[in-house]
Order: structure tokens, then C-alpha cells, then sequence
């Protein structure tokens, strides 16, 4: 909260953050491209998000889809992010984020508009160890109220 989001994989809310990012391949495997996954939709909430529609280089580490968990200290605007893919392995990204206006955001029919949020996120551990690298990704995400909080990324988001 891309994650974006991310893209990050992953997006920001008020409360909490989702995250999106891009994915790379470790430095230490010489001579390998970097590998992305790019996901369609991110959709949740403050404590589980759902990337899906993820296609790419990389997707032999993700499959089409994930399960995203993550934890975020509201103060610091900084914690981390899990995702479990479609193929059971995992990826953890150390993120950050910052709000702004929700002005930009889209109108969503009975959901009332709370802030844009903006994440950072870096893929640092995780079983798909093909997908752990140094490279920060951005993912812009939205975050509405409809009976709790909801989040949703602003286009396609690239781990």
C-alpha cells in the first residue's frame, strides 16, 4: 500500500499500510535480468490485501496471485509486508509510505474517500529467493471507508 500500491505491492492507509513492489533477482546471481511481476488489482483492507491478475518475468516465483500481510507501525509510517503467492513460496518487503490529498483519488460508488497514500518498498527476504534485490519500487494506492477501511491501488502495481 504496485507493492506499489507498488508497485507495491503495495498502498498506505490512515491506520495502516498495504504494500506493493517491484521484484529483482539477488546480486549475487551474476549475469541475471531482473525479474517483475506486474499485478492488475489490489484490494483489501489494513491487515490483508489481495494482489491478483500478475503476470511477468518473474511469474514462475508468484503465480497469477497473492495473499498479502502487512504490519505497520502508523507513527513511523515504516514496517513490512508478507506475500504468500499462488505458488506457496513468500516474499517480505520493508516498506514506507506517506498520505496525501485523496483529491486525485477516483470516486468509488458508496465509499467515501479518505487520502492517497504513496509506498516505497524493497523485496528483502522471503522463500522466492529469486525475487529478493536492492532496487526500491513506488506504488500509489487509494483508501476509503465503507463499514471499515479499504484499499485499492491506482493502476497496475509492480513487485
Amino acid at each position: 500500500m504496485r507493492h506499489h500500491l507498488s508497485r507495491l505491492l503495495v498502498c498506505a492507509a490512515l491506520a495502516g499500510s498495504a504494500t506493493l513492489a517491484a521484484v529483482v533477482i539477488p546480486g549475487n546471481v551474476a549475469g541475471a535480468a531482473q525479474l517483475t511481476v506486474t499485478c492488475t488489482s489490489l484490494t483489501g483492507n489494513t491487515s490483508s490485501q489481495s494482489a491478483t491478475g500478475c503476470t511477468g518475468s518473474g511469474v514462475s516465483q508468484t503465480g497469477s496471485h497473492g495473499t498479502i500481510t502487512p504490519k505497520v507501525n502508523t507513527t513511523t509510517k515504516k514496517g513490512t509486508a508478507t506475500i504468500k503467492w499462488a505458488t506457496g513460496l513468500t516474499t517480505i518487503e520493508s516498506t514506507s509510505y506517506v498520505t496525501s490529498s485523496d483529491a486525485s483519488c477516483p470516486t468509488k460508488a458508496g465509499y467515501t474517500k479518505l487520502a492517497r497514500a504513496t509506498t516505497t518498498s524493497k523485496v528483502t527476504g522471503g522463500t522466492a529467493t529469486k525475487l529478493i534485490g536492492p532496487t526500491s519500487y513506488k506504488a500509489v494506492s487509494c483508501e476509503y471507508a465503507k463499514g471499515g477501511l479499504h484499499i485499492f491501488n491506482v493502476g497496475k502495481d509492480t513487485y
